[in-house]
């Protein structure tokens, strides 16, 4: 009896390691918080930006809102009290599931947000709304 290439790969197990890591795979969520009020949620692989731009990217946005403390969030204290989350083309991450919905809100992502005036605009007038 001949086997097929992946037959042969199933009774080796190989299949089985296969979904197991595509089942497991991470997604990467960056997030900013400005104030400590305001956290921004994005893939950490957005294409457009390195951690650099990023960071340029979210202090510009807080002295365009009239804030000025920015920072990257590596473990999420449960002492900060969060007003505000934005989800830029990303979902929420389990971690955040405690917050109401109404304290959350999605947009396009930093890449899309960037690349037109017109988008820049809009993003920075939705964030104007959500701060004051």
């Amino acid at each position: 009896m001949e086997f097929s290439q992946e037959e042969k790969l199933n009774l080796l197990g190989i299949s089985v390691w296969k979904k197991r890591s595509h089942e497991n795979s991470l997604v990467l969520i960056d997030s900013h918080l400005i104030e400590d009020k305001y956290l921004f949620c994005s893939y950490s692989s957005d294409n457009l930006m390195d951690e650099s731009s990023k960071m340029i990217f979210f202090k510009t946005l807080a002295l365009s809102i009239g804030k000025e403390n920015v920072s990257k969030v590596l473990d999420l204290d449960s002492t900060l009290n969060i007003k505000k989350i934005i989800l830029m083309d990303t979902e929420l991450p389990p971690y955040l599931s405690k917050y109401d919905d109404s304290s959350i809100f999605k947009h396009s992502s930093m890449e899309e947000i960037c690349s037109s005036t017109d988008n820049k605009k809009e993003f920075l007038d939705l964030i104007k709304k959500l701060v004051n």
